[in-house]
């Protein structure tokens, strides 16, 4: 049995696979059979195992990914059934349905979508948020000590929280990314330190090139890319 695979980016489609009987690797690699060239893909994000009627899939990455709305720890593997997305990174979401299914009308897959991708990309923000709260209250590193930086990095979460609820779903969407890129950079540089310093610098570094015009500097955006660019500066 075939089975259709439909990848949105943001909400967007951006490309369709078939998978059939069989293991198929997802990632930006080369060698996988579901390749996404994105630069949130991991290499080997997670494969996926074709079996008659039903789907297996694993999570290679570093963080959780969701399937549906519930999250799948790094290494498990879970049964993926037609209906349920899976959140594959910030922007990345997945669908997957049978290839004799008759699609459903247009305008009701699309708002299903929408309401399915921003339901889990709060999941992912509250997640990277916890996560890099407790590393921040249990990992320091002298190599990366706080600059002289606009605010500090708990007072700009605070703002955060502030402006979201605490369960962050009041954000925008441009701040929902930035959180994303702001909280995963934050993880890469306080729990791995110089082994990670390079994708700490390029999470930092997709929020200023991310960056909406504003002439509020004490606004939300203009305080997440100070901090960014301060950041950036210790980090060389």
């Amino acid at each position: 049995m075939k089975y259709s695979l439909s990848v949105r980016s943001d909400g967007e489609s951006i490309a369709e696979f078939e998978a059939g009987k069989g293991a198929h690797r997802i990632g930006s690699d080369p060698s996988c059979g579901i390749r996404l060239e994105h630069p949130e893909m991991s290499p080997v994000a997670a494969s996926l195992e074709v079996s008659g009627e039903v789907v297996f899939l694993r999570n290679h990455s570093e963080f959780p990914i969701y399937l549906g709305p519930a999250p799948l720890a790094p290494g498990e593997v879970a049964e993926w059934r037609p209906g349920n997305d899976v959140q594959l990174t910030r922007s990345l979401a997945m669908s997957l349905s049978s290839s004799v299914e008759v699609a459903a009308p247009a305008e009701s897959t699309a708002e299903g979508a929408d309401r399915s991708q921003s339901l889990m990309q709060i999941a992912v923000i509250a997640v990277c948020a916890v996560l890099a709260f407790w590393i921040l209250a249990t990992e320091e590193d002298p190599t990366t000590r706080e600059s002289d930086a606009v605010i500090s990095f708990d007072d700009l979460i605070a703002q955060y929280e502030q402006a979201g609820g605490t369960d962050l779903s009041k954000l925008r969407h441009q701040q929902r990314m930035d959180l994303n890129y702001l909280t995963e950079a934050r993880i890469f540089e306080k729990r791995w330190g110089k082994q990670r310093l390079e994708e700490a610098r390029r999470g930092y570094e997709l929020i200023l090139t991310s960056a909406v015009s504003t002439d509020d500097e004490n606004s939300l955006a203009a305080l997440t890319r100070k901090f960014a660019a301060s950041r950036i500066d210790v980090l060389k």
